[in-house]
């Protein structure tokens, strides 16, 4: 195996379990939160384990929970058919990886294309809504707004260039706001752009449990996230706000669908976040925004860094024999450690041929 599909095999590797502990973690941390603690807290871990998959399974850190752990060896979780089946299993991980991407390009393109070829321009009083939701929200760039017969709901596509689009059927005036005000909450968040990033890791990592959990996760928090920004923002008209939502759970019941289980995920969905916002409790104090800010950069801080349980040994004996070891075949060996161990040995062997008279 080349230089490079050995370093993707130790990334992978490392990742993956680093990955799962971190996802269930956060998985328990987020079931016990789920009752008291805030959606934007639990967003930000999920954002977390998005961003474990993003960094090198070798970063460390003195203070990290993992500097006591003794962690598998990444070597370890190495095929027994030598680097031959290691190049397959890279080969079906690419494959995978750009099948999961182009589908989801192709359906993100296609319902773009199909949303505004069946578009028109959106009347003036839909305008002057959305830019006095705008206004509310303290939005100061607002979307595109169109009117689009292939919509069925009013909501926000693109994550670079994003546009509302607004369904051709006749809307309440309340409903209208209210959508206006939970979409801009989103494009204020730029939950899009994060959308886009968890379908990239999603992609990548298309094989790993913890990037679809974290992705689908993510997906369902952000919503709590924007009804309570719009809870906050719209001070005692909250519950008005919240009957919007029990009237899209209504016809939802009233509803049938030929698929039951999208009918089921859609109504637990409103379910959630009914019951979310009904522990909303007014606007987020700076206090809260910065004990939040600062109980995700603990987290962060202590957990994503695992690297310092894999590093090879330092003491130069030990690396002595940790080569030697691997060129008998003793051990397993992964090609950050040899690399690590090889250099240690040739920086002890300058210092003592610098140090002879």
């Amino acid at each position: 195996m080349t230089g490079a599909g050995a370093a993707a095999w130790d990334w992978a590797a490392g990742t993956a379990w680093q990955a799962a502990v971190l996802a269930l973690a956060v998985a328990l941390a987020d079931r016990v939160l789920a009752r008291r603690g805030s959606p934007h807290l639990r967003h930000a871990l999920w954002l977390v384990v998005l961003a474990k998959f993003a960094l090198p399974p070798t970063l460390a850190s003195p203070w990290s929970v993992a500097a006591a752990i003794r962690s598998p060896d990444a070597a370890a979780a190495a095929p027994a058919g030598g680097a031959a089946l290691q190049a397959v299993l890279l080969a079906v991980w690419a494959l995978g990886a750009v099948v999961v991407a182009a589908v989801a390009v192709r359906r993100s393109l296609r319902l773009r294309r199909a949303l505004l070829a069946r578009s028109v321009d959106a009347p003036p009083a839909l305008r002057d809504a959305l830019r006095r939701a705008a206004d509310v929200m303290g939005v100061r760039r607002v979307p595109r707004l169109i009117v689009s017969r292939a919509a069925s709901g009013i909501a926000l596509v693109g994550a670079f260039r994003p546009i509302l689009v607004v369904p051709a059927r006749p809307i309440a005036r309340r409903e209208a706001e209210h959508a206006f005000l939970h979409e801009l909450a989103h494009h204020r968040r730029l939950d899009l752009p994060v959308a886009l990033a968890a379908t990239a890791v999603r992609s990548a990592f298309w094989w790993h449990p913890a990037a679809w959990l974290a992705a689908a996760r993510l997906s369902d928090v952000r919503e709590q996230c924007c009804d309570a920004d719009v809870a906050a923002a719209l001070g005692e008209g909250a519950p008005a706000y919240r009957e919007t939502l029990l009237e899209a759970s209504r016809r939802l019941v009233g509803h049938r669908v030929a698929a039951g289980v999208a009918w089921l995920g859609a109504r637990s969905g409103l379910v959630a976040r009914l019951e979310a916002l009904s522990r909303t409790h007014g606007r987020r104090t700076r206090l809260g925004r910065a004990a939040t800010t600062t109980a995700v950069i603990v987290a962060a801080a202590c957990a994503v860094p695992m690297g310092a349980a894999t590093v090879a040994p330092t003491d130069v004996a030990i690396a002595r024999r940790f080569l030697a070891d691997a060129a008998a075949g003793r051990i397993r060996a992964s090609c950050y450690q040899t690399r690590y161990a090889a250099l240690r040995l040739a920086a002890a062997q300058g210092i003592e041929e610098g140090s002879k008279p």
